[in-house]
């Protein structure tokens, strides 16, 4: 009996182990329709549906649609692959879903438009708010009152919305771009004809009617009940559902033409009484904080971001969440923070990708160039370079498939490894990736002027000051200007948007002037810059003071190399000055342009002789750059090392040659560091660090140092081959012969 109880039992085991299988795995199924945008609801047949774990299905005629999970219970997250050839999906956001607990009730809806019907709407969407914004902002600025105490800051404050505003256009248009009008009502359609034909005014006043906020909490209200009633629920369900997003949508787009008025207290009160209106609604709450950081509302847009990832039904909803936030702190210069929320956006995005790589590569490659711009920012070359060219290889792989939606994304890469290349002392690398930007800006450009000319501007910016770093100055300036003749251009249109770009190209024209030592073009072009800045500083000061003392601290630069000390003077201090000031309110941010115009301060006294002014000056921007470096060591360590080896001169001149190989020595530790993570950007500061002590030694002559410096000069001239036809390289190269000759000459005495 115990041997066939034992059977018993060990059969009761293995049916009962078969039967929570199967009750894990039991069948669930996702049921929906594909139907055309803006159709009149026209089913759209053949559209292949796809999800990890589920049958491959096709639509019928009617556009119906039934996918089958064998591994998957209600509630679960699913994420969708839409499929049609010369079609693509409008509702796209949305294939990221959970599987219904009662398919017949919670039909899931695809829309789907014809290939490039999107771009095309996205297209005169873009035009038609980017238009009206202009109009708008004009229209603000030529009512103020300038004679009214405070104008200025006003004045300033539209300044501030008019740039955040054209950081949204792109977003705006897109999401104006995919609105399906199918399911609106009578007023909302009147309302989108308003808004298209310009008439936003008239647009928010019809949707204003709507009351939004208070038919979202009746919906819900209706829908509790509904789920109580059993019999009739479905119905009341698919009222109410309606009834929310209906609503829902007329909110957002009711925020957007707020803010395309510039009335960014009715945007923000839209939008939070549309989060509070349904506070479990993930999609209110991430819209909602990402406005907020917009606003530079940082504080309470981390609160609403928390809230949305609480509420948060998908991975794909938490990878947003983590990107924005991770946006958010790289603005504020909360490095850490920003790394580790980029590293969970991506973990989530990598692994979503594995699944639906046509869904989700292009969130890795946006993940990924975030990553780059932190790296970059960081100095940390090698890590940025990775990330950069991780996403430049999913873009170029999209861009094959649809160039018409990836060509901006892939010259936008582009154009940031050529500024990474170019900061590394890469020339080539850097010239190859800036003229496949500068291609493709200038092929849109054709298309879409208006769009692209300011990129077209920016890419021959760069280029500038590429070839002014290769010695190429008929280039450099010949890129310069072309990109000047742009910007004026279309500073004569709107100058609120584009004389700052003009002043930026003027300075950067004046720096290449100096160095070409055409002193009366330099000055010139300096003070065309600082003329605009000045004058927009009247009216921003914060936004536009900093430009100013840049500016100031260019012509100290400038006068101070035609030995007019007293001018140059001026102008150092006019810099610094506007530093300090900014640096009382914002330490972190300006503390360090403080350091580097006591610095420059420094180097300006030391040409006079007068040391000890230097010493004072080049010690406080000395423990300014070491405070910096113990946070943040690679962005600051280069500052550190190269105000030591400033010190190694002041003290080499002063004959106190103990301090200053103590000063070079730190520099050269520094510099060897760093030179091992990023060669291009730190071996010839390594070389130009061994000729200064080869110098002090020559000076100073001691028999147990030299060992050490022949082994270091040995080492340079070796790195210095690395870089034939570098200016910089060659005169190093003349100076570490020079000094191992005299050092032979000095070891036979």
């Amino acid at each position: 009996m115990k041997r066939i109880l034992g059977n018993t039992s060990t059969a009761f085991m293995i049916i009962a182990a078969v039967l929570l299988e199967n009750s894990y795995y039991s069948q669930s199924t996702l049921k929906g329709h594909v139907t055309e945008q803006n159709s009149g609801k026209k089913p759209v047949a053949g559209v292949m549906v796809k999800s990890l774990g589920a049958n491959s299905v096709v639509s019928s005629n009617s556009g119906e649609f039934v996918l089958t999970f064998q591994d998957r219970l209600p509630g679960m997250n699913a994420v969708l692959r839409v499929e049609k050839e010369g079609w693509e999906v409008v509702n796209e956001k949305e294939l990221s879903t959970l599987i219904p607990a009662t398919p017949d009730e919670s039909r899931f809806k695809i829309i789907v438009c014809k290939v490039g019907t999107l771009e095309k709407s996205k297209k005169e969407y873009y035009t038609i708010t980017d238009k009206y914004i202009q109009q708008e902002y004009q229209r603000k600025i030529n009512a103020l009152n300038r004679e009214k105490e405070g104008w200025q800051q006003e004045a300033a404050r539209l300044g501030e919305q008019y740039e955040s505003l054209q950081k949204q256009l792109e977003k705006m248009a897109d999401e104006y771009s995919r609105i399906n009008l199918d399911d609106a009502t009578d007023i909302e359609r009147q309302a989108i004809e308003f808004f298209e034909t310009g008439k936003i005014d008239e647009s928010i006043q019809l949707r204003e009617s709507l009351k939004s906020d208070e038919e979202i909490k009746n919906a819900i209200a209706e829908r509790k009940k509904a789920e109580e009633e059993i019999k009739i629920r479905k119905e009341k369900i698919a009222i109410a559902d309606s009834a929310v997003t209906v609503h829902t949508r007329n909110m957002k787009v009711l925020a957007n033409n707020y803010i395309l008025r510039f009335d960014y207290i009715n945007a923000e009160k839209t939008l939070e009484r549309l989060a509070l209106a349904d506070t479990t609604n993930f999609d209110n709450l991430f819209d909602f904080a990402v406005y907020l950081g917009y606003q530079n509302k940082s504080d309470k847009a981390i609160v609403y971001y928390h809230k949305s990832l609480w509420h948060a039904k998908t991975e794909e909803n938490i990878m947003m969440v983590q990107n924005e936030l991770g946006n958010l702190y790289r603005e504020h210069n909360e490095y850490i923070s920003a790394l580790l929320t980029y590293q969970k956006a991506l973990g989530i995005s990598e692994h979503l990708a594995k699944v639906n790589p046509e869904r989700f590569d292009p969130d890795v490659a946006a993940i990924q160039n975030n990553l780059g711009n932190l790296y970059h920012e960081q100095n940390d070359y090698v890590t940025a370079l990775s990330a950069y060219q991780k996403a430049l290889g999913i873009y170029e792989r999209l861009e094959k498939v649809n160039a018409e939606r990836y060509d901006h994304d892939v010259a936008t890469i582009q154009n940031n490894l050529g500024n990474l290349y170019r900061e590394q002392n890469e020339y080539v690398s850097a010239l190859l990736t800036y003229q496949k930007a500068f291609g493709i800006y200038e092929r849109l450009a054709k298309v879409n002027p208006e769009r692209y000319d300011p990129y077209v501007a920016m890419t021959q910016n760069n280029l500038g000051i590429l070839y002014r770093k290769e010695n190429d100055y008929a280039s450099a300036i010949e890129s310069c200007q072309k990109a000047l003749e742009i910007r004026e251009r279309l500073a004569k249109v709107n100058p609120e948007r584009y004389a700052p770009d003009v002043a930026k190209t003027h300075n950067n024209l004046g720096v290449l002037y100096q160095e070409k030592n055409d002193y009366t073009s330099a000055l010139l072009a300096y003070q065309k810059a600082l003329g605009i800045y000045e004058r927009f500083a009247k009216v921003n000061p914060e936004r536009y003071d900093p430009d100013v003392a840049s500016t100031q601290n260019n012509l100290g630069s400038l006068y101070r190399k035609q030995n007019d000390y007293a001018t140059a003077l001026l102008a150092f201090q006019k810099a610094l000055e506007i530093y300090e000031c900014l640096a009382k309110v914002n330490p972190e941010r300006y503390d360090p342009d403080v350091a580097d115009q006591q610095n420059n301060l420094g180097v300006l006294y030391s040409d006079q002789n007068d040391n000890a002014s230097a010493l004072v000056f080049y010690q406080k921007a000395l423990r300014i750059y070491e405070r910096f470096a113990k946070v943040n060591p690679k962005r600051y360590e280069p500052y550190v090392a190269m105000t030591q080896n400033n010190l190694g001169i002041l003290y080499l001149k002063q004959n106190d040659y103990g301090s200053a190989i103590e000063a070079c020595q730190k520099a050269l530790e520094i510099y060897e560091r760093l030179a091992k993570e990023n060669s291009g950007a730190f071996e010839l500061k390594v070389c130009k660090t061994i000729v200064l002590t080869g110098s002090i030694q020559e000076k100073d002559y001691q028999p147990q140092r030299q060992p050490q410096i022949d082994a270091d000069l040995a080492r340079a001239k070796t790195i210095l081959t690395k870089y034939p036809g570098v200016p910089l390289a060659e005169m190093l190269s003349g100076f570490v012969n020079e000094l191992e000759e005299y050092f032979k000459e000095a070891k036979k005495k």
